[in-house]
């Protein structure tokens, strides 16, 4: 039986007895079975009751303190690691001492024999709710740790790739600052071109990373786009790029009609042809088009006749980026990691198809206006 937070139990559980005295566990199998619990199983000690849980995985164990070769205590630590379960605590008496270690061990509640059916029945659903709670909390915590890890390994890359922008900035103007006689004009030029330059690809990384926090807490309501309209603004955004490299742009004159967000659209088709442009080749040929992929859905897609990408790297093309020498898609920015982002908020998914040398094609769909 799967338990959730805040499930009321009731006399379904399947139930484990664990007690060494054999009238004892008849008592108990019979004031339970009396309520409706089902008893899957009967152990006579600690190492039994271990071997019992993993193997008939019971939704609770009514489990004695007092057993030989192992006691309850110790089965509860051991079931805690390999099978965790509730458990409620049989005990011929109580103490505050007792009671804490029985709850540093795992247990979930407790009956002082000889109880009655009511009591074990409280005591039942006391343990598999309490327990539901502390698996509950058990997933937060883990979830707390996985998002700290990639926060951890964010703000790295974020660091190493200011960093590493940062560096020739500094290095040019250093040696221009210091050696500017020295220099001819041309010389003089090519460097503040590198600065520029650089400074740009640090203002896009820090764009992209206001962008991606921007986009985790917005929602934004779709609607019937103006593609052309949409395409024309996102390659006037990168003219200084393209008249810089030279490359040819082959643009599709008759869009489908479909549902989005112009300005997060925009976005996805200024990163899409923006590392086209970069990664095309010499004076890079590329081509925007579209497929009607069903009535429901069209794919638009970017296609670039570079020097295409492995297919180690295919699977993670879309992931945020690490600090890697290996990975040509992810040196400077979070581009790749908006686009899923972004297409998957507006009800549509990302794609790639690339072989070395034989260049690549990014796509994204979105949901058709007319259907």
């Amino acid at each position: 039986m799967k338990i959730e937070k805040g499930q009321v139990f009731r006399q379904e559980a399947r139930v484990l007895i664990a007690e060494d005295d054999y009238l004892i566990r008849c008592v108990i199998r019979q004031l339970l079975e009396e309520r409706g619990y089902t008893i899957v199983g009967e152990a006579q000690d600690g190492l039994q009751a271990l071997e019992l849980t993993i193997n008939l995985k019971p939704d609770v164990i009514v489990m004695d303190i007092q057993m030989p070769d192992m006691n309850g205590l110790q089965a509860m630590r051991r079931i805690n690691q390999v099978h965790p379960t509730p458990v409620v605590i049989l005990t011929a008496y109580e103490t505050s001492d007792l009671m804490h270690e029985a709850v540093a061990s795992g247990a979930g509640a407790y009956v002082v024999k000889p109880s009655t059916g009511r009591e074990l029945e409280r005591a039942i659903t006391v343990a598999m709710a309490r327990f539901a709670d502390m698996m509950a909390l058990r997933q937060l915590n883990a979830e707390l740790q996985t998002v700290n890890q990639d926060l951890e390994a964010f703000a790295h890359t974020v660091a190493h790739d200011l960093r590493h922008l940062l560096s020739p900035i500094m290095g040019y103007s250093d040696v221009l600052y210091h050696e500017y006689d020295t220099f001819s004009q041309e010389d003089v030029r090519e460097d503040l071109y590198i600065i520029y330059e650089t400074a740009h690809q640090m203002n896009d990384l820090i764009e992209e990373l206001l962008l991606l926090a921007h986009l985790r807490q917005e929602d934004v309501d779709t609607a019937p786009l103006e593609m052309d309209k949409v395409v024309y603004e996102a390659l006037n955004r990168l003219q200084f790029q393209i008249q810089h490299t030279g490359a040819r742009i082959l643009s599709s004159n008759d869009w489908p009609a479909v549902l989005g967000y112009a300005p997060w659209v925009r976005q996805v088709w200024i990163n899409y042809v923006s590392n086209a442009i970069k990664y095309g080749g010499k004076s890079p040929f590329i081509e925007l088009g579209w497929t009607q992929e069903n009535a429901t859905y069209a794919q638009f897609w970017v296609r670039d006749y570079g020097a295409g990408i492995g297919p180690e790297k295919l699977p993670f093309i879309f992931s945020p980026p690490k600090p890697s020498r290996g990975n040509v898609y992810s040196n400077h920015g979070f581009g790749l990691s908006i686009v899923k982002l972004i297409v998957e908020k507006l009800g549509g998914e990302v794609g790639v198809k690339s072989e070395p040398g034989a260049g690549s094609t990014f796509s994204f769909t979105l949901p058709s206006a007319i259907q």
